[in-house]
């Protein structure tokens, strides 16, 4: 069975919480919690990275608006 592979585009935290009405601090406590499904945060070298997907985040706002 052939598996299709979705790329995926990275977006900015303040992007997100634009887009979701929110501050950025919101979305940097709620990814790294886990309560919000968009993304992940690594941590490393005394910072937080945070990869976060626009296709993560149109899906959450889609299943949120339902």
């Amino acid at each position: 069975m052939e598996q299709k592979t979705r790329q995926l585009h990275r977006i900015s935290v303040s992007e997100a919480a634009k887009a979701l009405d929110m501050c950025a601090d919101s979305v940097r406590y709620m990814v790294k919690k886990g309560t919000l499904p968009i993304g992940k945060a690594m941590e490393g070298r005394g910072r937080t990275t945070y990869y976060l997907y626009r296709e993560f985040l149109e899906d959450y706002m889609e299943g949120r608006q339902k």
